[in-house]
Order: C-alpha cells, then structure tokens, then sequence
C-alpha cells in the first residue's frame, strides 16, 4: 500500500512520461496509452478516489465514447492513430491538473505550466510557421522570419500559422490580464517579495506577453483577429454597460467592422489576395464556404459515428469531391471545430464538445460569484481581487478561441490543442477552489438565533 501511494503521490509525473510517445506514437509506443488509465487504477488502490469529480465528467465520459464508437467508423485506424493516442494523454492531463490545481500552491504551478506552454508554442511558430503575406503594413515584420526560420531549421520545416494563433488565443488573454493586474499592484507585490523579485517579476510577465502577442500578429490569422476582437469588444461593453457611452462605442465598433468587412469581400481584397509561401492552403472564402457545404454533406452520412477522427482530409475528397479546391491541396479539416467534431465523432461527439464550453463558462460563472462575496479574512492581500482578473483572462481565452472556433480549427486537429485541456483543468481547479472557499466561509458564518435556541 505505501508504494502504491507513493506512485499515486507521483500521478503528473507519469503523465508527463508518457506524453512524448503519445504525441509522437508508433505501433511500439502505443503500450504507453496504458499508462493513464494505469495512473488512475492506483488512484483507486491508494486513495479509493480515481478520478476528481467536476461539472465536466459527463461530457467527458460521452467524449470518450465517442473516440470509441469514431474507431468502428474510420476506414482506416492507422489514419485515426493519433488522434487516438492524443486523446488519451489529453484525459489524462486534464485530470492530473484538476487534481493538482484544487490547492492554491498547485493551481499556480498548473497555470505556469499552462503560459509555459504557450511560450513553446509561440517561439514554434516563430521560427516554424509557414509566414504570410496578408497585410502590407505587416511585411517589414514578416520578411526576416523566413531567413531565420531556414537558418535554423532548414526550408522544409513549417507549422500552419493559424493552428498557431487558435493556440495562442487561449494564452494571450490571461497573459494580458496579469501584467496589468502585476503592474497595478506593483507596490504591494514589492513590499511583499522585494524590490529586486517584484521587479523581475513584473518584467518577466512583460516580456513574455509583449513575445506571445507579438507572434500572434505575425501569424496574420484573419480567424484569430476576429476572436481577439469580438473578446475585446465583449468585454468593454460587459464592464462599462452602466455607461451610455458604451452603447455608442458598440454600435461605432459594429458599423465599423460591417463597413470594413463589405469593402474587404466587395473590393476585391482579403482572402481572394492571400499569397503563401508554401503551395498548398485554403486560400479564399468561397473554398471556405465549400469545404463547409461538403462537411454538412457529411455530418448528414455519419450523424451517430462520425467518419472517424482525422479521416476527412481524405474522404472528403472521395465521397465529395471539391471544385475549387484541388486534390493536391490536402485539406486537413473543416474550418470549424464544430463541424470537425461532428465529422469526427458524430452528433453526440458535438454535444460533447460544446458542453466543455457550458460547463466551463458555468464554473467561471459561479467562481466569479464567489469571487464577490469574499470574506476579505480569507484572501492573502497580494491576491486581493485576483481572482477576477485571473476569471476574465481563463474566460476571455476560452471566449475567444470559440469564436476562432466558427471559422478554423486547432481541436481535434493540431498536437497543440493540449492546451486547451490544460485551460480546462485550470478552470475545474479553480471551480473546486471557490467551492471550498464557500464551504469554509459558511464553517465560518456565525449560527442563526432560532438555531442557537
């Protein structure tokens, strides 16, 4: 029972071993998939407790049912393979940060691993992606990237910048949120830690959002750009709606936006005048509008399995063909994470799907009730009014990658989406956290007078 308990004690170190070949899976690494649910029986053994519950588990528990019904649909399991394996790690590592995260210590160690991430996937996609020739403005930016990306990695190496910028839309927002809320409370975090540590602090967080903001513009993802700006919208609307000028300032944004739009489709401009470096890539919005129409076609032929993950960048050429996008031009998903979960795991497999948003908007919901009625005895004085800072940027990213969501997709698709489950299990963690708070605040409250007599 002791070792059983030390290896329980252990569980995120496990993971994270098995990570690298459930990433990278070959038909000799594929035992390690073995290893998550093996982490979770010694959870059993040691604690009688295998798995934390949270608002998610049922949507989970559907989403897992559906990666097995989606292996009997594939028309070939080596196509789905990994998909298959990532999805796995993904359960695993969501449940590893809930359980992890429920502490105040832990959760902060999760969402460091969470912006740790997201730092790997921005200097990836520096130095990895394939660049853009989107915006003229942006050119003088864009231009040396393709030197030092063949400097160091040579000509052949390239990630999709717009799988890059769907990942970095869950990172930007809580980065931004934390350097403002580390510069506004600067004094009390120098008196707190030091001069010489609150200074590192606030110019590490600095550097490191003004790095990740900076390779989301030169991704030049049009479909990250709508999510950053709806979100941006969104939110000075939320806080300043007992403003009349606020209403203004929206009305102003949307004609702005509508005006900007119509001239882009109208004129000519946009998507029709995309130039890429490399040769193959959904370049306008009619072979967006097609590609749709064709994963319509089939939801409608697979509603209850799904075609099976990662199988449509080939059946879709197959079954329906497309006119204005060529075979040679590999068309690796739908444009939309919903239509891709739908192709992927059926119409069950999408209610999945956007109950992980609900939920998660529940528990932030609820976190941010929470986080208003604090007893102020219970909140450490640098943490003073954190947690809704830290709930608006979880939120925000959360927010703005579902928008990104309508018209691209990294879900189901990138090796990068273990973000997002990271994000979750933060969000759950965080959840728990309000719950205990609220729980202890009660222990707390002084007894009824009927109840006293």
């Amino acid at each position: 029972m002791r070792i059983l308990r030390w290896l329980d004690q252990w569980h995120w170190v496990w993971v994270a071993l098995a990570a690298p070949f459930l990433i990278f899976p070959t038909v000799a690494r594929s035992f390690a998939m073995l290893i998550i649910p093996g982490v979770w029986m010694i959870g059993i053994l040691a604690r009688r407790e295998p798995l934390r519950r949270t608002p998610l588990n049922p949507a989970l528990l559907l989403l897992a049912v559906m990666v097995l019904v989606s292996l009997y649909a594939t028309y070939d399991l080596a196509q789905s393979f990994l998909r298959l394996t990532t999805m796995v790690l993904e359960f695993g590592v969501y449940f590893a940060i809930v359980r992890s995260s429920t502490t105040n210590k832990g959760w902060w160690i999760a969402l460091g691993l969470f912006l740790a991430a997201g730092v790997g996937v921005a200097t990836l996609g520096l130095f990895s992606a394939t660049t853009a020739s989107k915006f003229q403005f942006l050119t003088f930016l864009i231009a040396p990237v393709p030197l030092i990306r063949t400097s160091l990695l040579g000509s052949d190496q390239s990630v999709n910048p717009n799988l890059v910028a769907g990942t970095l839309l869950w990172i930007l927002p809580i980065l931004c949120v934390l350097s403002l809320r580390v510069t506004r409370r600067f004094q009390v975090i120098r008196h707190a830690i030091g001069n010489i540590p609150g200074l590192v602090m606030l110019i590490i967080v600095w550097v490191i959002t003004v790095f990740v903001g900076l390779v989301f513009i030169l991704m030049q993802s049009r479909s990250g750009y709508l999510g950053l700006g709806i979100l941006g919208t969104v939110l000075f609307v939320w806080l300043t709606m007992r403003r009349r000028i606020a209403l203004g300032v929206f009305l102003l944004t949307l004609s702005v936006v509508g005006l900007g739009v119509f001239a882009f489709l109208v004129m000519g401009q946009g998507y029709a005048s995309i130039t890429w470096d490399s040769g193959s890539s959904v370049q306008t919005l009619e072979q967006r509008i097609e590609i749709w129409s064709r994963a319509l076609y089939g939801i409608q032929d697979f509603p209850f399995t799904g075609m099976g993950m990662d199988t449509f960048r080939r059946v879709v050429h197959v079954l329906y063909p497309l006119f204005t996008v060529g075979p040679e031009i590999e068309t690796i998903h739908a444009h939309n994470e919903y239509f891709q979960a739908a192709l992927d795991l059926g119409i069950p497999g999408l209610i999945a799907f956007i109950s992980l948003y609900l939920g998660s908007f529940t528990m932030l919901g609820i976190c941010w009730r929470a986080s208003l009625h604090d007893n102020p005895n219970l909140v450490h004085p640098i943490l003073d009014n954190l947690d809704r800072a830290i709930i608006l940027g979880l939120g925000g990213g959360l927010f703005a990658h579902m928008i990104y969501g309508l018209t691209d997709a990294t879900i189901f698709i990138a090796r990068y989406d273990i973000v997002f489950w990271i994000l979750l299990g933060l969000i759950a963690g965080l959840y728990e956290q309000a719950q205990s708070r609220e729980r202890y605040a009660r222990m707390l409250a002084p007894l009824p007078p009927e109840t006293l007599e």
